[in-house]
């Protein structure tokens, strides 16, 4: 089976999709040449990395809708617990010390670890 080279540079518009349809046109011969190994990865846990090692410092959290900054007070498997939060309505510039308009909440916030996006120590 050969292909023009029309077809193939089509084939190679659609780079992330590629592999998968070039690899469904080759021929039986062409297949017994592809090969696929298994690869060995080490995996080495770390103490106290992540959001726990954030603990007691202010820690902006970009979410799906929103951006809250505040003091992390606490982490679970399922939610971080913020003391003294604001929404980040709009951040100004990053090299600035604090954020254009950041508005105070009353109360400490929950978040879900599955809403959140991004998170460090921004400002």
């Amino acid at each position: 089976m050969k292909f023009t080279k029309v077809k193939l540079f089509i084939f190679a518009i659609f780079a992330p999709l590629r592999s998968s349809l070039f690899q469904v046109y080759l021929t039986t011969q062409e297949r017994s040449n592809v090969m696929k190994k298994a690869v060995t990865v080490e995996v080495v846990e770390v103490a106290n990395e992540g959001l726990i090692s954030l603990l007691g410092q202010t820690v902006t959290f970009f979410c799906m809708n929103y951006i809250y900054t505040g003091e992390l007070e606490g982490v679970n498997d399922t939610c971080i617990l913020i003391k003294n939060p604001s929404i980040v309505y709009e951040t100004g510039a990053f090299d600035t010390k604090t954020w254009k308009d950041a508005q105070k909440l009353p109360n400490s916030l929950y978040i879900q670890t599955s809403a959140i996006e991004s998170f460090g120590v921004i400002k």
